[in-house]
């Protein structure tokens, strides 16, 4: 009976074995973090403000949006609408590269330089400008842009519209 027993469970043994290795063992893929879909986002809607394609920019709102960039005709204090969405990124002038995006909650802040002339329109900003944008995602989704105060490491800080403002020395 015991080699009976024993035979029993070499067998079952070998049979496991062999299903084991017959068997492919795939991993799920690893979940992207809050943070790297946030910088998706970001990344998507950089792309997409660069290359003029507008329509894809409005897919990555959640209506209404607040856009508030600089003075002048750039932003709405409440884009309601998909139009005026397009419209505003439509006014952009300049075409940028992401130096940075930081996550915090959910606020993407990036700095953005180099930047350049647009498909559409030539860039006023000087060379070597940088701008400070605080993204507001919720669900995969902007529902908030707005340029910010942005300081590099020991340099001026760069306000809204480019304006420089110098350190006080004392």
């Amino acid at each position: 009976m015991r080699l009976f027993v024993a035979a029993v469970v070499a067998f079952a043994l070998v049979l496991a074995g062999c299903g084991a290795s017959a068997m492919h063992h795939h991993a799920a893929p690893p979940q992207a973090s809050q943070a790297d879909r946030m910088k998706a986002v970001v990344r998507a809607w950089n792309a997409d403000v660069n290359a003029g394609n507008n329509a894809a920019v409005v897919r990555l709102f959640s209506l209404p949006a607040l856009i508030s960039l600089m003075t002048g005709p750039y932003g709405c204090n409440m884009c309601r609408t998909p139009a005026e969405i397009v419209q505003v990124h439509a006014a952009l002038l300049c075409s940028v590269k992401i130096v940075s995006i930081k996550v915090r909650g959910r606020y993407a802040t990036t700095v953005f330089g180099r930047p350049g002339d647009r498909e559409t329109s030539k860039c006023d900003a000087p060379p070597g400008a940088l701008t400070g944008v605080r993204f507001t995602i919720v669900g995969g989704k902007i529902t908030a842009l707005e340029q910010v105060w942005y300081r590099p490491p020991g340099g001026p800080t760069i306000v809204p519209g480019g304006a420089t403002i110098r350190a006080s020395r004392r």
